[in-house]
């Protein structure tokens, strides 16, 4: 009988030992991102060689080509870069691709702009990494932001 006992309780530890693995596997090949990452029908777009040539862009026309195709979101991220842009060609931060928002925020001096800057900042993470599309009426209220926010560090 204590053969019989610690054979099944030894076959219940292999069970549960294999099911633990698998489950483990299934996270780390990606298969189980319904539980932790991003929706995997999004497409995954790298934007790398925009950021590192930021000055030599035309975001007029960039944005106009997102808002004909419909990408809402990615006008916004061109809208934030142009932002950078104007604000490294008038000297209120220095342009660097490996520096976080929290950086640039640092490097501004007025405290107003640097209102300004965080509220930018808050809208387009939350535009750009949400997992969501934005109405017509949230895209035109932050179009109006950056619009006049780039106007004014061009300005000054």
């Amino acid at each position: 009988m204590n053969f019989v006992g610690i054979l099944l309780k030894v076959v219940a530890v292999i069970i549960v030992v294999i099911v633990i693995y698998l489950i483990v596997k299934a996270l780390i090949n990606k298969e189980g991102q319904w539980i932790f990452g991003k929706n995997s029908s999004k497409k995954n777009i790298h934007y790398s060689d925009i950021e590192k040539n930021i000055h030599l862009l035309d975001f007029e026309k960039l944005i106009r080509e997102s808002m004909e195709s419909g990408e809402k979101r990615v006008a916004v991220r061109y809208y934030y870069l142009w932002l950078l842009k104007v604000m490294a060609q008038n000297n209120y931060i220095k342009w660097d691709i490996e520096k976080t928002n929290s950086d640039y925020l640092y490097e501004i001096q007025s405290p107003v702009h640097k209102e300004e800057f965080t509220y930018l900042s808050y809208l387009y993470n939350y535009i750009w990494y949400g997992e969501f599309e934005i109405d017509d009426a949230t895209f035109k209220k932050a179009e109006n932001r950056f619009k006049n926010s780039i106007k004014t560090f061009s300005n000054e």
